[in-house]
C-alpha cells in the first residue's frame, strides 16, 4: 500500500509539473490559436466607472482605477498558473485575477447586472435575438441556455434563462499562459 501511494504521489507531483510551464505570450490582446470559431468582431472587455477591464491585460494598473472592491476572496491555484483572487464590486461585477509568475494578469470578467453592458451594446436582461444580432452567427456553441462566443484563447459566454441574457462572462484560457 505505501509503494502504491507513494507511486501515486510521484505521479500527481509529475502532473503538477507539466502544468507549470515557464513560457509566457508576450502580446496580452494575441488572439491567435486555441478555438474551433473564430469571431474577430467581439471585443473581449467592458468598461465599469470609465475603466476599461480587458482579458489579459495587467491586473494592478485596473484595480487601482477601480478602488477597494466589495470583496476580496482567495480561490487558490489555478491549474499550475498562479494563485487566483475573484475580486466583487457592487455585487455584479466579478472580476478574478491570476497572480501568474510574470504579473497579475485579468483572468476572467463576470456580469450579473443590467448596469453594465458590453462594448457591443449587450447586457443581462437583453434576449438571445439581440445577441445574435450584436455578435453574429459565428457562435462556437449555442444552446437553450448558453450562447459561446471564441477567438484565440479569449471567450465571451452568455447564460440565458427563458431566451434572456441573466450573466455575461469572459474567459481567458489557461493555454494563453504558455
Amino acid at each position: 500500500m505505501k509503494k502504491f501511494l507513494a507511486l501515486l504521489l510521484c505521479l500527481v507531483m509529475a502532473f503538477a509539473f507539466v502544468a507549470c510551464d515557464d513560457k509566457k505570450k508576450e502580446e496580452p490582446d494575441d488572439d491567435k490559436g486555441g478555438s474551433s470559431s473564430e469571431n474577430s468582431s467581439v471585443n473581449y472587455y467592458v468598461e465599469y466607472k470609465g475603466v476599461k477591464i480587458s482579458l489579459g491585460a495587467d491586473a494592478e494598473s485596473v484595480l487601482k482605477a477601480l478602488g477597494s472592491p466589495n470583496s476580496e476572496d482567495p480561490q487558490g491555484m489555478c491549474g499550475g498558473v498562479g494563485e487566483v483572487t475573484k475580486y466583487t464590486y457592487l455585487d455584479f461585477l466579478e472580476i478574478n485575477i491570476v497572480d501568474a509568475k510574470v504579473k497579475k494578469t485579468i483572468d476572467k470578467i463576470r456580469i450579473s447586472s443590467d448596469a453594465i453592458v458590453t462594448p457591443e451594446g449587450i447586457g443581462v436582461g437583453a434576449n438571445k435575438e439581440d445577441v445574435i444580432n450584436a455578435y453574429g452567427k459565428a457562435y462556437s456553441d449555442f444552446t437553450d441556455t448558453k450562447i459561446v462566443y471564441n477567438s484565440g484563447y479569449k471567450s465571451v459566454i452568455f447564460s440565458l434563462r427563458d431566451g434572456a441574457v441573466v450573466k455575461i462572462e469572459y474567459n481567458l484560457d489557461d493555454d494563453w499562459y504558455k
